[in-house]
């Protein structure tokens, strides 16, 4: 990220002596903070509401309530493959690439 950053230098009456711009790079720490614990907290939320669910399913023969179990599985899944590659990275620094590509990270 580059950014501008005015230096202007004062005197000890508090004139300005020299006003300068500098354009300077900062680099950005591109890790998100708290990652790791964020989709385990997901991934418990959902493995708590997905018994519900199909409980929900087994029982209700509504188009409806069987395309929202499909689609709470795939976020299971999706939450799943994620989570195993914010371990993966904060363990060794690489993760896995595909799973979060296909956890649609």
């Amino acid at each position: 990220m580059l950014i501008f950053i005015i230096i202007n230098e004062f005197n000890r009456k508090g004139e300005i002596l020299c006003m300068r711009t500098e354009l300077k790079a900062i680099p950005l720490n591109m890790t998100p903070k708290n990652t790791a614990q964020m989709y385990f907290l997901f991934f418990i939320v959902y493995c708590l509401l997905l018994p519900v669910q199909l409980y929900a399913v087994a029982h209700q023969r509504h188009p409806v309530t069987k395309l929202f179990t499909a689609s709470l599985i795939l976020e299971v899944v999706g939450i799943a493959f994620n989570l195993l590659d914010v371990l993966k990275y904060a363990y060794d620094g690489v993760g896995y690439s595909n799973l979060s590509c296909l956890g649609e990270r």
